[in-house]
């Protein structure tokens, strides 16, 4: 979606994103702004109306203020909902909390904001978010710093943020001081660097600030012009920071977003190891998988060594070089695979590479085979679960699904050290997620089986890849078929005999049978 609100234009496009996670209209969203100069009529003109600072300082809230300056950059944010990044184990760097727009309507003029709507954003922006004023400690101004723009500013979050309930401070600053207005990318600036703030724990410096313009009545408020960097950590785990970030359109579309501290473990969002999903971190692999494409075989040979050389240069670790050639590059016919436990054994295999070619399209058949009971042991999946979002989220699926249906939590059944995967009426439905959710994993990774075969408990969970029953159907069947088998005599036996039927019925009914003692 092309959004187009000037100067808004980009937190607007964050507000809309959110707007569409919130809604279930999409997953994931990309929100982001860009500002190229290319060509000098408009600063031409915004020169000729006085609205540029002759000096090329944007001196926001300073008393020389004079004018803005164009700048230019872009920026992105990647948005999911909190829940889905939870699941998938991303790195979240903060949380929209809450956002708002409104239009200016009637105002004094083209240059002159409307104090009265930049009011009434900010305070439905916290009131989407569910914050109240005294929790906000800073706030990304809009701040194109002009002397008409700046103390209107000014006075509407002080209408807002002085609320009489909190002598706190609340800082607030202006990126545009550090690198100009980049006008329709100016919102997105604004925000990266808030989140920047909350990441460092740090405020950086408003710039150019020499006499603050005393228009902007700031005495006897909780607003302070944050000129100096200034520490911004929690006061303890349990109190999030809270941060505002305006952007004020030139056509008169307002934008506020309210941000927050990413949650931690000790907030209660994240799971943790009490009958639930293990709490999530990073496992170290005892030896890593790196692969290279190219187009022919002496374009890979010529990469291979260009590589080779490259790692004798630099001190890069394995798994981010991994990481980085597996998940970021394109893919060609012509292949190469090395595994490695370290940098040193991955350039002696980089010296004498073997090189295959693979036809695009090319698949070999698959087949996915399931066991059965008997492979089950405590702790079973745990790595996996902690590392692959896709086994984690399928696993998470049967979980809720067996929640009413058994008298343990999944998780615990198999995470746990006790023996209740060893008990029938645990084992099955344990294996029969397991063995789904490993599965999934593969089917994530364009790993697709021509045939699935399955033995006792794994042909369940193979007719249910196969489409044959819905996961829940599977689920209830196994735990019903583990339970009916979990209450027969503990100290059965079976035997496999070798023999037509009519041999075994004719033996069974004149002589009793004698089964060697277990071992």
């Amino acid at each position: 979606m092309a959004v187009d609100t000037a100067c808004s234009s980009s937190l607007v496009a964050a507000h809309l994103a959110c707007q569409s996670l919130r809604s279930g209209e999409s997953d994931l969203a990309l929100a982001g702004g860009v500002n190229l100069i290319l060509t000098p009529e408009l600063t031409i003109t915004f020169s000729q109306a006085r609205m540029l600072s002759p000096d090329g300082r944007c001196k926001t809230f300073d008393a020389g203020a004079d004018g803005y300056v164009r700048g230019e950059g872009r920026g992105v944010i990647v948005l999911k909902r909190l829940s889905d990044a939870l699941r998938d184990g991303d790195n979240i760097l903060a949380l929209i909390r809450g956002s708002a727009v409104n239009q200016d309507g009637r105002s004094n003029g083209l240059t002159a904001p409307n104090g009265l709507a930049q009011q009434d954003v900010i305070r439905r922006a916290l009131n989407d978010a569910q914050v109240t004023p005294n929790q906000i400690g800073y706030v990304e101004a809009h701040g194109t710093g002009t002397p008409l723009g700046d103390p209107i500013e000014i006075a509407s979050l002080r209408a807002v943020l002085d609320d009489g309930e909190s002598n706190g401070r609340v800082l607030v600053g202006s990126v545009k001081t550090n690198i100009g207005h980049l006008e329709s990318a100016a919102g997105i600036a604004g925000l990266i660097k808030t989140v920047l703030a909350l990441q460092h724990e740090a405020i950086p410096p408003h710039l150019h600030v020499k006499e603050i313009n005393p228009y902007l009545s700031i005495e006897d408020s909780r607003l302070e012009i944050g000129t100096y960097l200034r520490p911004w950590k929690r006061r303890d785990v349990a109190a999030s920071r809270f941060a505002g970030v305006s952007s004020f359109g030139f056509g008169g579309t307002n934008a506020h977003v309210v941000i927050s501290d990413p949650p931690l473990e000790s907030d209660g969002l994240l799971p943790d190891n009490q009958g639930q999903a293990p709490g999530l971190h990073k496992i170290e692999r005892p030896r890593h998988l790196l692969t290279l494409s190219a187009k022919s075989e002496n374009a890979l040979l010529e990469f291979s060594q260009s590589l080779h050389g490259f790692l004798r240069i630099t001190n890069y670790e394995l798994p981010d070089l991994a990481f980085t050639a597996n998940t970021t590059r394109t893919h060609f016919e012509y292949r190469l695979a090395v595994q490695a436990a370290s940098l040193d054994e991955l350039k002696n295999k980089l010296e004498n590479p073997e090189i295959a070619a693979i036809k695009p399209g090319a698949q070999p058949k698959i087949a996915f085979l399931f066991t059965g009971q008997g492979s089950q042991y405590p702790g079973m999946g745990r790595r996996l679960y902690e590392t692959q979002p896709a086994f984690r989220g399928a696993l998470d699926d049967c979980a809720k699904i067996l929640d009413s249906v058994l008298d343990r939590p999944l998780f615990e059944i198999l995470f746990s050290e006790s023996d209740a995967i060893h008990q029938t009426q645990y084992t099955q439905p344990a294996l029969f997620a397991f063995e789904y959710a490993l599965a999934q994993m593969w089917l994530s990774w364009g790993i697709t089986p021509h045939a699935v075969l399955g033995h006792s408990v794994g042909e369940y969970a193979a007719a249910c890849i196969a489409g044959v029953f819905a996961l829940e159907d599977g689920l209830r069947l196994i735990a019903e078929r583990a339970r009916l088998m979990g209450a027969l005599p503990h100290d059965g036996m079976m035997a496999a005999v070798f023999a037509d039927a009519s041999r075994v019925a004719e033996a069974v009914s004149c002589t009793p049978i004698k089964f060697p003692s277990p071992r």
